[in-house]
């Protein structure tokens, strides 16, 4: 029978299978991953076979909880958006680490509504090779041709039983994966062989049913995660452990980035691997072991029958008598176990102890073949073996198939089967790159500039800036397998030496007009590195400011991820602002912009004021070109800069007119404003950030900016948290279907304690200062962003309150401050009570970190240096 369904696979029935680009077997944490990651590649058709989570509910016992920690324990989607917060807080849950195991597996289920919807429930029962792929025979008899194949079936068929207890009967002995119900050993003696976390819980389960246990641990003591406290206390743990928690102090990071660890020699790998994963429970299994016989040092060199009962022979020459023995004895992989691999497939796998030996993308020695999972832990190291592991794995996997994948000519496929593929959404409202006669070549040549870019062949994006704003971006489109280049300026190159950009270019030193120089500059860039129809992110308000004003020129030859001026400057012209807000009923500060000195010296205002400009300098050195005319820098203040100070604070009138001479000296009287000072520090300070279409909010978050630099007009944020503040998202809100806004944005309020308003500051459309906070919260602004520009559908996303971001190079000094007055404890700052998100130094990317104190003393110098020369 057997050999039937192998010949029927690989037949003559292909001509009439159904092509399928991609089989899924298994619907586990690791097959929904990689089906979510795969479905985002356009044109790829994705099909996951199985049921879900069906590992987890029926091989597992029902009352148990996760070991692994709540960061190694979410899903993985493109967006990094359906985790474990976004389930709970969606659906009114209030469970928290360790993760309760019908939570983790209605999670799963709820994953796999949102992201693998039409999940076939049938059974793979055979794979086969084939022209053209291979034969996957279903249970109901259907034959699929599949071009490739993803095995994610879990551990389930790898149960390891020791010697002494093969042959024997299940009801003497079996393995902790046969039961849900530990319930129907009550009043029985159990000894449970092993000392690891299964084990261990399982005798904690047993007792709390009313069996009379016995634990067996090989080792001389049983260990326990997490017993030295000081070491797993902020900021001491993240120096030591990665989030996902695999493994001991500082080789954590190394499981945690499987690139790394395959560097490793091989021999280092077999000794780290076992060591990352040897036997020990949770510290919260320790209090429920209390009252459980724990013998260690001692294990079953013997198992016989006697009568209905089990004799256990021990290495010390000793006997118990047991009703049952439950084996807590793990897992060894070995794929030959797979029944529905034939074997003409399994002869051809090239493997070690069983398991098969992968390359980069997880695929086997046979083309088209992947294994994922804890089949893929020789190649990739112990986190394969962990949930944390199925983000790292779907990307990887996806990169790898994007790669080789060219998609079928419409009409191509064969049979009527659903294309589980994600369906793309207009296009947003910005410029898609187009061919212009000036550029020349055939209208073949421009007709492929106009078409969408495919994932075989997908563009990248050009990063306009290096600095740490820049840096988070590159991070999380990197990350995504997005290639990414970055143009750098002379004082800001730290985003330039990150492992996620893969190019970098100069950005030139304008000697005459800086907008046509650096125009001129863009286009050339474009046509000269082949960067034609990649998306151009900018990260400054420098570059905002050129793109907005040649919007027409550039979108001949980029994407652009900022609109036109004329919509633009509603959101950075704080004087169209105002009175877009006035008309929407927001509130703000009294605003004043006065025509004059005259109408300053009469102005009707309480103090203090804070004076500021219009627009950023260099936004306003780009209306220069319309007509506006620019004062001389010799009146220049030394030291001080409106745009760069962002405002000047006045006490009285006189200082008043002081700051105001002063500003006029810096930009044409008409871009100087008046405003109400809001009182407050940090703690009055938040942040609407989102993904707009066409003033339509699809990812938000709401953050509290509680440290800036300098602390009273901070000019950027070095500790901020999300909250959950609903009249500033309300607020915000309003404001962005007025600006009718589409692309990332932050708006700024201030609550002012007088009266309980949050008032409108500002807003900056662009990439923010602590925008990376947001993949930490559930929204990865910049990958959003990427998406929505592609067509891909961007599911409603809203950031979960309770994480935190810093930049410790200038919050330390900041908050040494706020220390010294009193506003700020110091055992607060060095225990913060939400997990933190760094803005620089992640353990992925570890260069830009480990170079960013040198980097920032250059670009101290380089300042000092150009403003010593224009002065001179």
């Amino acid at each position: 029978m057997f050999e039937m369904i192998c010949r029927q696979a690989a037949g003559v029935m292909e001509q009439t299978m159904q092509k399928i680009d991609v089989v899924i077997v298994g619907a586990g944490p690791y097959g929904l991953s990689a089906a979510a990651h795969l479905r985002a590649i356009q044109g790829l058709e994705v099909v996951v076979f199985g049921e879900p989570m069906s590992f987890w509910e029926e091989q597992m016992p029902a009352n148990m909880l996760l070991r692994s920690p709540w960061a190694g324990s979410h899903l993985s989607d493109p967006s990094g958006s359906l985790t474990l917060d976004h389930y709970r807080r969606s659906l009114g849950l209030n469970f928290s680490a360790p993760v309760p195991l019908p939570d983790f597996i209605s999670y799963g289920r709820w994953f796999q509504r949102q992201a693998v919807p039409n999940l076939d429930r049938r059974t793979v029962v055979m794979i086969a090779a084939a022209t053209g792929g291979f034969a996957v025979t279903l249970s109901d008899g259907t034959t699929l041709l599949a071009g490739r194949v993803v095995v994610a079936t879990g551990i389930g068929s790898f149960a390891w039983y020791p010697e002494p207890f093969r042959g024997l009967p299940t009801q003497l002995v079996s393995h902790t994966s046969t039961h849900r119900d530990l319930g129907i050993f009550a009043g029985r003696r159990v000894a449970v062989i092993g000392g690891g976390q299964s084990a261990l819980e399982s005798g904690a389960l047993l007792h709390e049913a009313g069996a009379d246990v016995q634990v067996l641990v090989r080792s001389p003591e049983v260990r326990f995660l997490h017993q030295k406290k000081w070491m797993h206390n902020w900021p001491i743990k993240q120096l030591l452990f990665a989030p996902p928690d695999v493994g001991p102090a500082l080789i954590s990071h190394l499981v945690a980035h499987p690139d790394l660890f395959r560097l490793l020699p091989r021999a280092t790998q077999d000794r780290l691997g076992p060591r990352s994963i040897r036997p020990a429970g949770a510290a919260w299994l320790k209090p429920r072991l209390e009252e459980v016989q724990l013998v260690c040092g001692r294990h079953a060199v013997g198992a016989s029958a006697l009568g209905d009962r089990l004799r256990l022979t021990l290495d010390d020459g000793s006997e118990e008598v047991v009703d049952h023995a439950l084996l807590g004895t793990g897992y060894r992989i070995d794929v030959r176990k797979h029944a529905f691999l034939s074997p003409e497939l399994l002869s051809s796998l090239r493997m070690v102890d069983g398991y098969p030996q992968l390359d980069e993308g997880f695929q086997a020695s046979v083309p088209g073949l992947h294994f994922l999972g804890a089949p893929a832990a020789w190649s990739f190291g112990p986190l394969m073996r962990f949930v944390a592991g199925a983000g790292y794995t779907a990307h990887k996997l996806a990169r790898a198939v994007a790669r080789d994948f060219i998609p079928a000519p419409a009409g191509a496929r064969q049979g009527g089967t659903a294309v589980i593929g994600a369906c793309a959404a207009s296009a947003p409202s910005l410029s898609q790159p187009s061919a212009v006669s000036s550029v020349g070549g055939s209208p073949e040549a421009a007709a492929a500039t106009d078409s969408a870019p495919t994932w075989s062949d997908p563009p990248g994006v050009l990063i306009t800036g290096a600095d740490y704003r820049a840096l988070g971006a590159a991070r999380s489109l990197g990350r995504q397998g997005v290639p990414v280049a970055m143009l750098r300026k002379h004082d800001h190159l730290l985003g330039s030496f990150s492992r996620y950009v893969q190019r970098v270019y100069s950005l030139p030193r304008a000697e005459g007009n800086l907008n046509e120089e650096y125009l001129s500059f863009l286009i050339g860039l474009a046509e000269r590195e082949n960067l034609k129809g990649w998306l151009l992110l900018p990260s400054d308000d420098d570059m905002v400011g050129l793109i907005a004003h040649y919007h027409d020129e550039l979108s001949r030859y980029f994407l652009l991820s900022v609109p036109d001026w004329e919509q633009l400057r509603w959101a950075c012209d704080k004087r169209l602002l105002s009175q877009l807000a006035t008309r929407l009923e927001i509130d703000q500060p009294r605003t004043f912009c006065p025509a004059s000195r005259r109408e300053v010296q009469e102005l009707e205002c309480s103090f203090p004021v804070v004076i500021k400009p219009a627009l950023h300098d260099s936004l306003n050195n780009r209306l220069q070109r319309q007509g506006g005319a620019r004062p001389a820098q010799s009146a220049l203040p030394a030291g001080r800069n409106l745009s760069v100070d962002k405002a000047w604070r006045a006490d009285d009138r006189a200082s008043l007119l002081e700051a105001y001479d002063r500003a006029c000296g810096q930009m044409p009287a008409d871009m100087v404003m008046i405003q109400e000072l809001v009182p407050g520090g940090g703690e009055s300070q938040f942040s609407y950030a989102a993904l707009c279409r066409q003033g339509e909010t699809l990812a938000s978050l709401t953050a509290q900016r509680l440290r800036q630099f300098p602390m009273d007009f901070g000019r950027l944020s070095t500790y901020v948290e999300t909250v959950d503040a609903p009249l500033v998202a309300r607020a915000a809100e309003k404001l962005l279907r007025g600006l009718e806004y589409t692309g990332l944005i932050e708006v700024e309020f201030k609550l002012d304690y007088r009266d309980g308003r949050f008032k409108l500051i500002d807003a900056n459309p662009r990439v923010w200062g602590w925008h990376t906070l947001g993949a930490r919260a559930g929204v990865d602004f910049p990958l959003l962003l990427w998406r929505l520009l592609k067509g891909d559908p961007v599911p409603g996303i809203l950031g979960r309150p309770g994480v935190a971001w810093m930049y410790p190079v200038l919050d330390i000094p900041v908050a040494l401050k706020e220390i010294l007055h009193g506003r700020l404890s110091l055992r607060d700052y060095l225990h913060p009570r939400k997990p933190v998100e760094m803005a620089v130094f992640v353990s992925d990317d570890p260069i830009p970190g480990l170079l960013e104190l040198p980097l920032l003393v250059y670009s101290r110098l380089v300042r000092r240096l150009a403003f010593a020369h224009k002065a001179h």
